[in-house]
């Protein structure tokens, strides 16, 4: 009986050792898994930066870009653009309210006062097609901001 004793406590002990290699062989391996990870992210750096460069538009457009008011481009996940769309949306709310109102006879001599701000709602929503075609998009993973590049890219989707 005492021979199944030191078996067992020999297992016990070839598997506690067992166990404790293992963990040391995983925290060995998980070291020199960071280092390598560390070296790649440093790589990684290097090939975004010169990806980048590889495929950035050409010298000549950019000589082209003209400066000026209507040079702008919009980005179309920035907090000017929701603003304007905001504006757009309450803009475009105009023709339903107003014709709404126009069922009642006591409120036309008002709606024909409302002349300038027709006016101002139309030029909204010309300003509205012009920032239209200058929303950049993405091609090749760059953000194209080419002016003549947007408007036909604009024109055809």
């Amino acid at each position: 009986m005492t021979e199944n004793v030191s078996i067992t406590s020999s297992a016990r002990r070839e598997t506690f050792g067992g166990l404790v290699y293992r963990i040391y062989a995983l925290k060995g391996w998980v070291q020199r898994a960071r280092k390598r990870l560390i070296v790649f992210r440093k790589n990684d750096v290097d090939i975004e930066s010169n990806f980048r460069e590889a495929i950035r538009e050409d010298p000549e457009d950019e000589e082209e870009k003209p400066s000026g008011f209507l040079s702008f481009t919009v980005d179309e996940h920035s907090n000017p653009f929701y603003t304007w769309t905001c504006i757009v949306c309450l803009v475009a709310m105009h023709p339903l309210i107003f014709t709404a109102l126009s069922v009642f006879n006591d409120v036309h001599p008002f709606l024909r006062k409302t002349g300038p701000f027709n006016l101002i709602f139309d030029l909204v929503n010309i300003l509205d097609l012009i920032a239209h075609t200058r929303i950049e998009y993405v091609e090749n993973g760059v953000a194209v901001k080419n002016l003549s590049k947007l408007f036909h890219h604009r024109l055809m989707s």
